[in-house]
């Protein structure tokens, strides 16, 4: 059910991993967005994403080691402390896609889930980055 979003979430990580220019914390925003607009642009993905709450032992959606969510880029580079494990990021970032995702679908899409998730996504980030969180 999720192999075109994984497809896509790994062309989107080659086209990150090409680019040299940009922030690392920009193109995981830029993801957090990309990765919203792929789930509520498909049907069949919005309804495996129901399912899998109403029947979670069929671990439909829980971890995938294939799926790409985050490469350990913004810890290279600074604005993510390498103390937090890329399972623990990568979790937090799932939890704030699939909440964005329920909110979106409760108010009819009546916000721009880019723009939320982005700014949801930029709240998560700046408490996980090392110097933001001691000011």
């Amino acid at each position: 059910v999720t192999s075109h979003v994984d497809q896509t979430y790994l062309e989107l990580e080659e086209q990150y991993l090409s680019d040299r220019n940009t922030p690392a914390r920009d193109k995981l925003l830029d993801f957090v967005g990309q990765s919203l607009v792929s789930s509520v642009s498909e049907p069949v993905l919005y309804k495996a994403f129901i399912h899998a709450i109403k029947y979670p032992e069929q671990h439909i959606l829980q971890k995938n080691d294939r799926r790409v969510y985050y490469r350990e880029l913004c810890q290279h580079e600074g604005s993510i402390d390498a103390a937090h494990s890329v399972d623990e990021i990568v979790e937090d970032l799932v939890v704030l896609h699939r909440g964005t995702l329920i909110e979106w679908r409760i108010y009819e899409g009546n916000f721009d889930i880019v723009s939320r998730g982005r700014r949801m996504a930029a709240i998560l980030l700046d408490g996980l980055n090392p110097f933001k969180a001691k000011m």
